[in-house]
């Protein structure tokens, strides 16, 4: 908090929030629950890198939010109770090896949807929030058993700004399509600025790469 200028009634919450994301990572939240654990962190350094800022509500309500989610994932696993296993009994003649279960078949690829983003934005605009509702009714609809989120920004601004910006931007989308009560488990990545829908130089602004693109597969 000492390296950041942020406003001081933001200060006591950001300060405990960064208590409890610590004491996860202190038990262990790193090898048993790695990917929200991930996602809490990245979520955190954007809720302070926006809050500091001060100026975009939206965007520092989409990090806090994915923060909590997140830490709220990796608490739940680090809670789980592990039950013991139980006492072995007398040894008794082998059983005859089972038939090896036969693999399983491949997912198929069932449609692909693209969600375009403002610039360096990270909430849906109007024409991203009706593309969000299609591919929830669309999950639904065709019982898609996997869902995958990717997130993308366009080559302006710096790296390290934009793999965060990506990751927000595929916070909004799983999120709102968590919300909405769907079965399928939904995975999620962010590439930040790198696999360009469409190739520019550096710092140049491009709609078409400031995208999300999820995948429904069955």
């Amino acid at each position: 908090m000492d390296e950041r200028s942020i406003p001081d009634k933001y200060v006591g919450e950001l300060t405990q929030a960064r208590i409890n994301l610590m004491r996860a990572l202190d038990a262990g939240a790193a090898t048993r629950a790695p990917l929200p654990s991930a996602r809490a962190q990245t979520q955190f350094d954007c809720w302070m890198q926006e809050q500091e800022e001060n100026y975009q509500p939206d965007d520092i309500a989409a990090c806090r939010n994915g923060f909590l989610t997140a830490l709220n994932q990796t608490n739940a696993i680090l809670a789980a109770v592990v039950k013991p296993m139980p006492q072995p009994k007398a040894a008794a003649a082998p059983a005859p090896a089972p038939a090896p279960a036969p693999a399983p078949a491949p997912m198929a690829e069932i449609a692909t949807y693209t969600i375009y983003f403002d610039h360096n934005s990270s909430s849906l605009n109007s024409k991203a929030l009706a593309m969000n509702n299609e591919i929830i009714a669309a999950i639904k609809s065709t019982k898609a058993t996997s869902v995958t989120v990717n997130g993308y920004t366009d080559r302006s601004g710096t790296n390290a700004y934009n793999r965060l910006l990506a990751e927000r931007r595929t916070a909004t989308v799983t999120d709102a399509i968590v919300a909405s009560g769907i079965k399928p488990k939904v995975g999620y990545q962010s590439f930040g600025e790198t696999r360009s829908a469409v190739e520019t130089a550096d710092d140049t602004q491009n709609w078409e790469n400031r995208r999300v693109v999820v995948i429904l597969q069955k």
